[in-house]
């Protein structure tokens, strides 16, 4: 809620040392009387400087974002024919994708279609792809959220409804 300067009739969103070293601030303490080193506004700035009032107007810093597991290619839980299939699937139309999926705890290579991704608005873009465990045995879904780099930016698995 703004308020009124008592000395100079300015109205104030807050007290800030801008306003207090003001000329029109400075002047209106003159015509109050008021030595300027002698500021009220001044002394309660000073006084809230590092209290508890004074950091409930700084935002708080994010916390530094966890180092995700890289895959590689010479993981063992990374499927059999996932290098074969990224050759057959890496061509001019389609983009071959390692996911780690952790439902079925393996490394698949999505099939992403070029033209989904390169020309979207949106600066990440969900792409679902539905595949099944080793064992061929649990059919689910891997959504998978791809920048424009082809890097994958977050992933989720979901069961498949028919």
């Amino acid at each position: 809620m703004p308020k009124v300067c008592p000395f100079c009739d300015k109205t104030l969103e807050a007290l800030l040392y801008d306003h207090a070293h003001s000329t029109g601030h400075t002047e209106a303490l003159k015509r109050a009387g008021i030595d300027p080193s002698d500021d009220p506004v001044l002394k309660v700035l000073k006084k809230l400087e590092g209290t508890e009032e004074d950091e409930l107007f700084t935002p708080p810093i994010p916390e530094p974002s966890k180092d995700q597991q890289k895959l590689k290619l010479d993981s063992s839980s990374m499927s059999i024919n996932a290098m074969d299939n990224l050759e057959n699937i890496d061509t001019d139309e389609t983009k071959g994708v390692f996911a780690n999926c952790a439902r079925c705890d393996t490394i698949i290579t999505v099939p992403v279609p070029r033209h989904l991704i390169l020309n979207s608005k949106l600066p990440v873009v969900a792409v679902s792809y539905i595949h099944k465990n080793k064992e061929l045995t649990d059919q689910h879904s891997i959504t998978i959220y791809l920048d424009h780099d082809f890097d994958i930016r977050r992933q989720r698995y979901s069961d498949v409804v028919f």
